[in-house]
C-alpha cells in the first residue's frame, strides 16, 4: 500500500509590536487513543413472524418490497426453508419461481427433492429457477437428480440433464480465477467427482464448444479425473482436431487408461528439443506434461533445462516451485517461487488459489514473500 504523507509547513509571523518577544510555541494537540477495531455487527436474527411476513411480501405489488423480502429470506437461511418449501406448491408460478430461487441461494439440500419435482412444472420460468437452484445447491442435489434421470420420461430426462449441465457449468466457472486465469491442482474436481458419470456429457460439450479457453481446458482436464471411459472417443477427437488442447487431451486419455497419445506427445517434444536446443518452450511444456502425469523426476529434469535455457522466464520457476512444494522440498520450493516473482510472475490471485503451493503456504517466509511482492492485502488472503 502506498502511503501519501502530506507535510504542512507552518510559518509564524511575529507581530511588529512584539518583535522583541519570543513567539509562543503552539500547543500540541491532544493525542486521541487509537480507535478500537470493531467486529462488523452480525445481522439480527429474524423472528418466525418476520420470516412469515417476508414470505408473504414476495407477492407484494411493488418491486422494492419484493426485493427486500427476498434479501431477508436469504439472510434467514435455513430457518426460512420450511415456509419456502410450502410456497413451492403455490398456485401462482411467480411464487413458485421466487421460492425456488431463494432456496437455491440459501443452498438448502433439504429442498432438492422438491426442486427436482419442479423441473416437471408446466411453467417455463419455474423450471428454469428450479434448475438454477439445484445448480447452486450443487453436488448434494445429485442423488435426487440421478434418480430422476434414471426413472423419468425422455422429455423429463432432458429437463433433468439441463439441471446437471447448469451444475457442471457452475463448478467449472468457479475454478477460473479473476482475470480468466486457470490451471489445475489437487482436489480441484472433488465436487465434480460427486456428480460422477452424470457430468460426462456436459463436460464433453464444454470441452468441444465452450466460448472460453479456460472452460474448455478445465472440462478436458476434469474428464480425465472423473474416470468415465465414455469420454475417451471425445478426447481422441479433441487430440486429433484441436492443436491447442492436444497435450491436455493426451493427459486425460492417459488417466483413463490409454497412454499411447501421451507417449506420442513426449516423443514429439523430445525430438523438437533436440532439433531446437535453444528453444525453452519445448522443455517447459514437456516438464508441465510430466508434472500433470506425476512423473516427478522427468518433470524436474525438464524444468531445470527450461530454466537453464531461459533464466529470465518466470513460468518454469513457478511450476517448478509447485513441484517442489508437492514433493515436500520446501526450502528449494521457496527459492524457486522467489525467483519466479523476481523474474516477473505477477498473478497474486492464482498463487493464493493454487493448492500445489499449500506446503509452502504454511511457512512464514511465504506470507512475507507475497506481501513484499504484492502488498499486505495479498498476504492476508
Amino acid at each position: 500500500m502506498r502511503s501519501c504523507i502530506l507535510v504542512i509547513l507552518v510559518v509564524t509571523l511575529a507581530c511588529p509590536l512584539l518583535a522583541q518577544e519570543e513567539a509562543p510555541k503552539p500547543k500540541e494537540p491532544a493525542k486521541e487513543p487509537p480507535a478500537e477495531k470493531k467486529e462488523p455487527e452480525k445481522p439480527r436474527e429474524l423472528t418466525s413472524e418476520e420470516i412469515a411476513a417476508a414470505v408473504k411480501s414476495l407477492s407484494a405489488r411493488f418491486d422494492e418490497e419484493r426485493k427486500e423480502a427476498r434479501r431477508k429470506l436469504i439472510q434467514a437461511g435455513e430457518r426460512a426453508v420450511v415456509p419456502l418449501l410450502a410456497l413451492l406448491k403455490d398456485e401462482l408460478p411467480a411464487q413458485r419461481a421466487a421460492a425456488a430461487e431463494i432456496l437455491g441461494f440459501i443452498g438448502a439440500e433439504a429442498a432438492a427433492p422438491e426442486l427436482v419435482k419442479l423441473i416437471r412444472d408446466k411453467d417455463l420460468s419455474v423450471r428454469s429457477e428450479a434448475r438454477k437452484a439445484l445448480a447452486r445447491i450443487g453436488p448434494a442435489a445429485i442423488k435426487y437428480l440421478a434418480k430422476a434421470l434414471e426413472e423419468g420420461t425422455e422429455a423429463q430426462r432432458k429437463e433433468f440433464d439441463l439441471a446437471v449441465r447448469k451444475m457442471v457449468s457452475a463448478i467449472i466457472k468457479n475454478l477460473v480465477a479473476p482475470g480468466d486465469e486457470y490451471g489445475d491442482y489437487p482436489g480441484q474436481f472433488d465436487d465434480m467427482k460427486k456428480i460422477g458419470r452424470y457430468a460426462t456429457a456436459a463436460l464433453v460439450d464444454m470441452a468441444k464448444n465452450a466460448s472460453k479457453t479456460g472452460y474448455r481446458y478445465l472440462a478436458i482436464t476434469a474428464l480425465g479425473r472423473l474416470g468415465d471411459k465414455a469420454a475417451i472417443p471425445a478426447l481422441k477427437d479433441i487430440y486429433d482436431s484441436v492443436e491447442l488442447f492436444k497435450d491436455d487431451a493426451a493427459i486425460s486419455l492417459a488417466q483413463l487408461g490409454d497412454d499411447s497419445y501421451a507417449k506420442k506427445v513426449i516423443e514429439d517434444y523430445l525430438v523438437k528439443s533436440i532439433n531446437e536446443p535453444n528453444e525453452y518452450g519445448y522443455p517447459a511444456n514437456l516438464a508441465l506434461f510430466y508434472h500433470k502425469l506425476e512423473k516427478w523426476k522427468d518433470a524436474e529434469v525438464q524444468y531445470k533445462r527450461a530454466i537453464e535455457i531461459a533464466p529470465d522466464q518466470p513460468g518454469p520457476y513457478y511450476n517448478y516451485a509447485c513441484l517442489l512444494s508437492v514433493r515436500g522440498r520446501l526450502k528449494e520450493g521457496m527459492a524457486a517461487l522467489k525467483k519466479s516473482l523476481e523474474k516477473g510472475y505477477s498473478s497474486a490471485g492464482w498463487i493464493m488459489r493454487d493448492k500445489e503451493l499449500d506446503n509452502l503456504r504454511k511457512l512464514p517466509e511465504f506470507k512475507q514473500l507475497i506481501e513484499k511482492r504484492f502488498g499486505k492485502a495479498a498476504g492476508a488472503e
